[in-house]
């Protein structure tokens, strides 16, 4: 027995739209770096990324772009 279906332009984006964004919301905590602690900082560096290998690399300290606007938040509160 087959069911006949109504599928317009509109339902079929819908459903494609559902499906596919699905798993990447699923799985985007897997993907993206922690934030980190000061424990986990190197020394002297006030932010950026860890939890992966060379993570130090990207890592910002005080005279940086970046560190200069975490600092700027930071007095914002």
């Amino acid at each position: 027995m087959t069911t006949k279906r109504n599928l317009n332009r509109r339902s079929f984006l819908q459903s494609t739209a559902a499906a596919s964004l699905s798993p990447m919301l699923l799985g985007s905590g897997l993907m993206l770096p922690r934030m980190a602690s000061a424990q986990e900082l190197g020394a002297g560096m006030i932010g950026g990324p860890t939890g992966f290998a060379g993570a130090e690399r990207f890592q910002y300290d005080g005279t940086m772009s970046e560190g200069r606007a975490i600092e700027g938040i930071k007095a914002l509160r």
